[in-house]
């Protein structure tokens, strides 16, 4: 990921966007829940919202 070679391999889809909707496709049972890290994640459909400037960082 670091050397950015993943962007140029066919079965990656890249895009920007601030909001996202992640749905499975009807009839995958296998697919009910997110996987975060290895952990259950929340179910789907997953609905992601970027918070532009939510977060203070300091350094």
């Amino acid at each position: 990921i670091i050397t950015g070679e993943h962007l140029e391999d066919k079965s990656v889809v890249y895009f920007q966007s601030n909001k996202i909707n992640i749905e499975c496709l009807e009839g995958i049972e296998a697919f009910e829940e997110s996987d975060i890290d290895g952990e259950k994640g929340p179910d789907f459909p997953l609905k992601i919202t970027v918070l532009h400037q939510a977060l203070k960082v300091l350094s």
